[in-house]
């Protein structure tokens, strides 16, 4: 604002699709503010330049906890915000009641993140799926020496994530609102095999319930979806390069 000539000039915009808390505050060389980040539940406290509007720090606060876990032979816990930031809490952390820095932060600047209900792996390792951004998720593994928490995004064929992802089958079994439901690999992000592809019209959206598996067969899934329709699912075998249903 420019008050000597009464005129208002747009030099940059930031944040779109933000809401923000408050009045910002200028403090010596920086504009303070307080936002809820678009497609989250988390506030970002953010100083800028503001002739330039660099960005000079952040912080995240009132950030969920998406998941603890205790650290395999070790006297701690890990615990992972819905903003893909791991943090360790040791004895330390409970006696002064606060965190150091993240141990690791894949969710760094991002925006559009909540990741929710991890998926168990195995014993150790689990997968979160970002609710915010279809098809991205964190996978947590606490045996790696670096990248502890790798953020990755599933190369899904066409469809958003609909109902509740499950490990199964030696990969991700995730339902689709295309009709689909596909077997990913966690690892990479890349497809298991063909799909599951029921018979649907083209232009419905298919919403799906919980998989299930099977008590004696975990590799076997019960699923059922707004087609009022019931299956039984299990990876097939390989035969001359071709997948079974």
């Amino acid at each position: 604002m420019q008050i000597n000539t009464g005129r208002i000039v747009a030099d940059w915009g930031k944040y779109a699709g933000d809401r923000f808390l408050g009045q910002p505050l200028a403090l010596d060389e920086a504009v303070l503010s307080a936002r809820v980040l678009r497609d989250s539940t988390a506030i970002r406290v953010t100083a800028i330049a503001p002739k330039s509007g660099d960005e000079l720090w952040r912080t995240d606060v009132g950030v969920p906890v998406a998941m603890i876990t205790p650290v395999p032979d070790r006297k701690m816990f890990h615990a992972v915000t819905n903003q893909g930031a791991l943090f360790e809490l040791d004895a330390e952390s409970f006696t002064s009641g606060s965190t150091k820095a993240p141990l690791e932060n894949p969710g760094g600047k991002g925006i559009s993140m909540r990741f929710e209900n991890p998926i168990e792996i195995d014993e150790n390792k689990r997968l979160l799926m970002n609710r915010a951004t279809p098809g991205e998720i964190l996978v947590y593994d606490p045996s790696r020496s670096r990248e502890k928490l790798r953020k990755l995004q599933l190369l899904l064929p066409g469809g958003d994530p609909s109902g509740r992802a499950i490990a199964s089958g030696g990969g991700l079994f995730v339902p689709l609102d295309s009709g689909r439901a596909v077997l990913m690999n966690w690892k990479n992000g890349g497809m298991l095999g063909s799909p599951f592809q029921p018979a649907s019209d083209p232009t419905e959206s298919v919403r799906w319930s919980h998989p299930i598996p099977l008590p004696d067969d975990p590799d076997q899934l019960v699923i059922a979806d707004s087609r009022r329709q019931l299956y039984r699912l299990r990876v097939g075998e390989p035969v001359d390069g071709v997948e079974l249903p």
